[in-house]
């Protein structure tokens, strides 16, 4: 099959030049000379619907699919030649850094929008501040004590301009607010956006920011808390809980992973000769059905102990959180012996 120039060009919808150039540019992948884009020539742009009778060498985009697609007449398919359907594959730079008790700074760099595919640049860093209501600030009128707040990428598609925002709302902000979103309401279509991060407010009066440091690889984002962030703490006979799984929230955002820590301690109760049997500790996804826990410290004295001995350990883990944060523990030790069980958390880790 040869290459053919002569092609009908088909539009649906009004494009200026420059912007049919550039869709067109983004789909190839390379550099293209306006003087080749002519009315008779080059590319036949087409919604979903395939050219019923295409000549060889015709090319359509189709925009559902994301992909640039060629005839060839002497194989009778459509070849791709690109696509650009990545629609969550794009995410650069962003890296969010805790800045004091209401302000975060988010680093330059790029994300695709989360529905459009389309790549939303930050080209310089950016405060968010969440005093504010509006752009880099947060979508509502007021804060809420002990809450999740995810920041977000937002664009105008008409204008290009691009800012952050923070949100209650894990799945999308909300720019709708005229007065305090001027510049996000676009005539046509909705505001772009993507998650980018999240973080916990803990002290409604001061606004207080969880402190923290960030790593970020792409679109894997890893939280490490500044300091320990405890949960439980408890020392008891026969063992701490009930015997049975117990819920736990923890200070990791739903269905991240959060990053735990624990220290277990078994305390011999009874003097030489006495039967001590195996003991655990064990963890789950909150609503996991796994008997024995995913997650499980073992912890045996053995035989002819001594009355107060004690087997203790640190160990760190992690483990998904469910819709409300939330994981599962408990303490196998039963009997007369004692085990001492603190739970923490260090960060977590979540896929954006």
């Amino acid at each position: 099959m040869k290459f053919t120039r002569g092609v009908t060009f088909v539009l649906t919808g009004s494009y200026y030049p420059d912007d049919l150039h550039n869709l067109i540019e983004d789909a190839v992948g390379y550099d293209i000379d306006r003087n080749d884009l002519k009315a008779d020539q080059r590319v036949t742009y087409v919604n979903d619907t395939l050219l019923s009778s295409p000549n060889d060498g015709e090319m359509q985009w189709q925009p559902s699919t994301k992909r640039l697609l060629l005839w060839d007449d002497d194989a009778s398919v459509w070849l791709e030649l690109a696509r650009t359907d990545t629609t969550q594959a794009v995410m650069k730079g962003l890296r969010a850094t805790y800045f004091d008790d209401h302000r975060i700074t988010i680093e330059a760099g790029a994300a695709s929008d989360a529905v459009e595919a389309v790549s939303m640049q930050l080209p310089i860093q950016t405060i968010l501040d969440l005093d504010v209501f509006g752009p880099d600030g947060r979508d509502e009128t007021t804060l809420v004590q002990d809450k999740w707040y995810y920041i977000y990428l937002i664009q105008n598609p008409e204008t290009g301009l691009v800012a952050t925002v923070a949100s209650q709302n894990a799945t999308s902000p909300d720019t709708s607010n005229v007065t305090q979103f001027p510049t996000f309401q676009p005539t046509v279509g909705t505001v772009r956006y993507r998650k980018i991060w999240a973080v916990k407010l803990e002290n409604i009066a001061a606004k207080d920011i969880v402190p923290f440091a960030a790593r970020e690889q792409g679109q894997e984002k890893t939280c490490f808390w500044n300091a320990h962030r405890s949960h439980y703490s408890n020392t008891g006979s026969g063992g701490v809980g009930s015997g049975s799984f117990v819920d736990l929230v923890v200070d990791a955002p739903p269905n991240a992973e959060a990053i735990l820590s624990a220290y277990w301690a078994h305390i011999v109760s009874t003097g030489s000769g006495s039967s001590i049997p195996q003991s655990e500790v064990q963890f789950r996804p909150n609503g996991n059905t796994e008997t024995n826990g995913s997650v499980r410290m073992f912890n045996s004295i053995g035989g002819n102990p001594s009355a107060g001995g004690v087997n203790s350990a640190n160990f760190q883990f992690a483990i998904l959180v469910d819709t409300a944060s939330k994981i599962e523990w408990r303490d196998t030790t039963g009997g007369a012996n004692e085990s001492e069980l603190k739970i923490g958390c260090n960060g977590w880790k979540m896929w954006f």
